[in-house]
């Protein structure tokens, strides 16, 4: 089967490196000019971890362990948590070691995805790019995000709202005797802006950091990273000092913020022979522990159902992508759930 996977999100490079496996003809277009970092570390489970390295991906000697922790605002003293098999990696590192084991022959840069051809009619048999190229494929997958285009293009579902929280990203560059994590993620509530932040490290001097808040203050999600890196060292002086090297402003690498969107799940993440993975299928609320696992858990099973149907095992491709969806449903669900409890906190708290 030839499989054209538009987006560079880590689901579809993850369903590249499965499905080759498998001897599949796989194509990725990304719409970047070249492989890009995320403004924090990917954060996953013990499951995505033994999942990828099943796929040949070395990752014992770059892969994070990492252990439970939380922060408290009195008496500004950080307390071990034991449990959490939870381990974190640099976004960019992840993207070239799978690039390298997918072949950089199958990756197609600079390729923003356009529209679908025919327009009239389910079955697709082309992708058009805004650079006047097309790739053709007997199945097409969008992993192209929370703002989807091949979402509204073919397979639009409920509709995409805006909630209360902005959730606010980034790394940080200390010293080794700045580190309080010690291998452990931190979590903490955040007075000053009625919000929760975690923290964890991802390589030897790097640390990721997640922030939720109320979005219904003054905030503005338009802010320029300067003044993010302003506001954030800002709102820092209030928490426990042994986390203020980690946002002083010339600590702060990268950072970035997005208002949260929230959606029920569609009936369908597909459409004949077009389908959604990661977060252009399920652009809900961000959960700031679930990280991408639901991304990788995606990408692995879809990878399965695809090998099945070529054996005969379904019927049609509409039955295996329908097997797609009645499989992730209820995980999903349950991380929806999570994820809304957890904003309810957030605003609960303003």
């Amino acid at each position: 089967m030839k499989i054209t996977i538009l987006g560079s999100c880590l689901s579809g490079m993850a369903l590249a490196l499965r499905l080759i496996h498998s001897k599949h003809e796989v194509e990725i277009c990304l719409p970047e000019t070249g492989l890009e970092s995320c403004s924090s570390g990917y954060l996953f489970n013990s499951v995505s971890f033994e999942s990828l390295s099943s796929l040949g991906l070395n990752l014992g000697n770059w892969v994070t362990p990492l252990r439970g922790g939380r922060a408290h605002a009195a008496p500004d003293q950080i307390e071990a948590e034991s449990g959490n098999h939870l381990f974190s990696a640099d976004s960019l590192r992840l993207h070239q070691v799978i690039q390298k084991s997918v072949g950089e022959e199958r990756y197609r840069f600079d390729s923003r995805f356009s529209h679908f051809e025919p327009r009239v009619g389910y079955h697709i048999k082309s992708a058009q790019f805004e650079n006047g190229t097309e790739a053709l494929a007997d199945l097409f997958v969008g992993a192209d995000g929370v703002q989807s285009v091949v979402r509204k293009e073919q397979v639009p579902g409920p509709a995409l709202s805006l909630v209360q929280t902005h959730q606010i990203s980034g790394t940080s560059r200390i010293s080794a005797s700045d580190s309080v994590l010690r291998g452990r993620v931190i979590s903490y509530r955040v007075p000053q802006t009625s919000g929760e932040l975690i923290i964890y490290p991802v390589e030897s001097g790097t640390v990721s950091w997640r922030l939720q808040i109320d979005a219904r203050g003054t905030f503005h999600t338009g802010t320029s990273s300067e003044e993010l890196r302003q506001q954030v060292f800002k709102w820092s002086r209030g928490w426990p000092t042994e986390l203020h090297p980690i946002f002083e402003e010339s600590a702060i690498t990268a950072v970035q913020s997005a208002k949260c969107s929230d959606r029920r799940l569609p009936h369908l993440f597909h459409k004949d022979n077009v389908v959604l993975i990661g977060k252009a299928a399920h652009p809900t609320l961000p959960d700031l522990y679930s990280g991408v696992d639901s991304d990788l858990e995606d990408a692995l099973l879809l990878g399965d159902l695809l090998d099945e149907f070529e054996k005969g095992h379904f019927e049609s491709l509409d039955i295996c992508l329908t097997e797609f969806i009645r499989q992730r449903r209820p995980l999903l669900n349950s991380r929806i759930r999570r994820a809304r409890a957890q904003q309810k906190r957030v605003l609960s708290t303003s």
